[in-house]
């Protein structure tokens, strides 16, 4: 590894980072400081959703909704949708950014040219993307805690560190593709459109999975399958098999990609 590259790659970014954690801090606080006033209300809003199609509640990951209880309200607000969508582009555009934006304007010809060999390049700047995944993770998540109490809202604590772990797999594997096609691609839009493509196949296979019973083992091929936030918080359940499955990725992908990047061709 290269510190140097890890902290340079650290601090042309912070800004962004800073964003995105504020960002998700902020839709954290709004639905954690409205959770008292609907839990007043619970019975007019179980009702309401009560009325929606079970297959589109499987689908959105809150199948088992009690607006009355913190964690599957929470997660039915913030895990379903606002917190993965913040996380996955954050992933991809450091992916990005990391080293096919560097082949794209030309800069990666600067780095190759210091006295470091192409795989150091790779997993420096890998590791400057986990590292910068943990702090988003740990901060947007963990963060929730010290809001809750702010409202007298009791929480499960280590419920909230399994979720913290399972989130930081989800998003690391998420991560580690785009990083292999970083590697494999010239063009961050093309590493963009690969990887959003594929998660967006994904997340569709995972309806259709929901609203057909034959089709069912179409939830083994998105990841949104095995992050289930709502039952770790719930329930204190991890999905082992989806442990494996991110983690398995991320190795798979990290190898792939180093392998693709130090026979490719560059421009530099």
């Amino acid at each position: 590894m290269n510190s140097v590259i890890i902290r340079r790659y650290l601090r042309d970014r912070r800004v962004s980072l800073a964003v995105f954690c504020f960002s998700a801090l902020a839709f954290a606080w709004m639905y954690v400081a409205l959770f008292p006033s609907l839990k007043s209300q619970m019975t007019a809003y179980q009702d309401i959703f009560k009325s929606f199609p079970s297959a589109m509640m499987e689908a959105m990951g809150i199948s088992d909704l009690n607006i009355g209880n913190f964690a599957s309200y929470f997660s039915a607000e913030y895990l379903s949708m606002v917190w993965p969508l913040l996380a996955i582009i954050l992933s991809i555009s450091y992916a990005g950014k990391a080293l096919a934006g560097g082949v794209e304007s030309g800069t990666i010809g600067l780095e190759l040219a210091q006295p470091i060999s192409r795989t150091k390049l790779y997993l420096s700047k890998y590791l400057a993307g986990l590292i910068a995944i943990t702090i988003f993770t740990a901060t947007t998540l963990l963060g929730v805690v010290p809001l809750a109490g702010l409202y007298n809202i009791e929480l499960e604590i280590v419920h909230w560190l399994q979720l913290t772990g399972m989130a930081w797999l989800f998003v690391m594997a998420i991560y580690s593709l785009a990083y292999m096609c970083s590697a494999i691609f010239s063009e961050r839009s093309r590493v963009y459109g690969v990887v959003a493509g594929v998660l967006l196949m994904m997340y569709v296979a995972r309806i259709i999975a929901s609203l057909e019973d034959q089709l069912d083992w179409l939830r083994s091929l998105s990841f949104f399958h095995y992050f289930e936030g709502s039952k770790i918080l719930t329930e204190g359940s991890l999905n082992n098999t989806g442990a494996v499955v991110f983690a398995g990725t991320i190795i798979l992908t990290i190898v792939v990609g180093a392998m693709w990047w130090n026979r490719r061709d560059l421009a530099v």
